[in-house]
């Protein structure tokens, strides 16, 4: 699959940002955004019967890109790279793709505040990641990124990051490797992809709230917990792909599907999320150097009504999301 970043963002906001349509030499339609950057349709054999205004939204809904990509992903990134500007528009989804850095910088940092996540997104993430910093906009976001921010930048956290990181590259990481080396071709055979997942996992469970579970281990256990996760990632992630939020949520009202399972996923995170707090609780925030007792301890000392309101289970799924970007 390729490498290209991506960037994804709803025509609603573009509007905000001052788009605007215009034609090509060609005759092609295409629409400006961004910092005058342009959308163009794709021209490459695999689009060709597509070659009205709405080609790829025609592949999208009768799924014939499929015959020659193995993924979403994949095909997203054929698109882009046929594109002169590398950004392209999904006018089923109502959504604008890019890669093109100028671009990302302008969204995240020029004119930030004029890219909200909306709440289409929200409501498809809503379910994992509830209230977080990953799903919210406007002053919630704000606060908790400022919060973040003071801990993050800590010296005393990096050097926490850094022991955390190295003990699991040192006691699990490397053993593991070193396991399936040899002369012998059948010494054992690694999915590098699944060893550093468990890599990524280890290290955010245990810098962010102190839990341990031991994803990297000789044997590579199956962590019902991580599953979970990744279960609920992909399955919150699949909504996005439905040609309408109205087939998800009838799914969700009458629990069955993919619905079904992802309610049970979400039920398994947060029941071992509510946990940790609980044990947190118990003994104690001072002696753990973990994030979550950090911002608990200066958290107690905080007063208001935003403090109390974001569900402490919320804080570390989306501490938990990291690991999978």
């Amino acid at each position: 699959m390729s490498n290209i970043p991506l960037t994804i963002v709803r025509c609603s906001q573009v509007s905000r940002g001052g788009g605007r349509e215009g034609r090509s030499k060609g005759g092609r339609r295409r629409r400006r955004i961004f910092s005058g950057q342009s959308i163009w349709p794709c021209s490459c054999s695999h689009c060709k019967p597509y070659q009205s205004q709405y080609h790829v939204c025609r592949s999208f809904l009768t799924s014939s890109w499929t015959k020659d990509f193995a993924n979403f992903c994949d095909w997203y990134a054929h698109l882009l790279r046929k594109s002169p500007t590398g950004t392209i528009h999904i006018h089923v989804l109502g959504n604008i793709v890019t890669s093109n850095p100028k671009n990302v910088e302008y969204m995240f940092k020029t004119r930030f505040d004029n890219y909200p996540k909306g709440k289409p997104f929200t409501v498809l993430l809503g379910d994992l990641l509830g209230r977080g910093i990953f799903n919210v906009d406007g002053d919630m976001w704000r606060f908790q990124r400022k919060m973040a921010s003071l801990e993050l930048g800590s010296v005393t956290v990096r050097s926490q990051a850094l022991e955390v990181v190295t003990a699991e590259i040192q006691s699990r990481l490397i053993p593991l490797m070193a396991s399936v080396t040899g002369n012998d071709s059948d010494a054992g055979i690694l999915d590098l992809q699944d060893v550093f997942r468990r890599f990524s996992f280890d290290n955010i469970c245990k810098f962010s709230f102190g839990l341990d579970p031991g994803c990297l281990e000789p044997s590579l256990p199956i962590s019902k917990f991580a599953d979970a996760f990744d279960l609920a990632s992909k399955l919150s992630a699949e909504r996005a792909m439905t040609s309408s939020p109205v087939f998800w949520k009838i799914k969700r009202f009458f629990n069955v599907g993919s619905e079904k399972q992802l309610k049970e996923a979400v039920r398994i995170i947060d029941d071992q999320a509510k946990e940790v707090i609980k044990q947190r609780r118990e003994k104690g925030y001072v002696a753990k150097n973990d994030l979550l007792s950090r911002q608990r301890r200066g958290r107690e000392r905080e007063e208001g009504k935003i403090v109390i309101s974001i569900p402490w289970s919320h804080t570390c799924v989306n501490m938990l999301a990291t690991s999978a970007t």
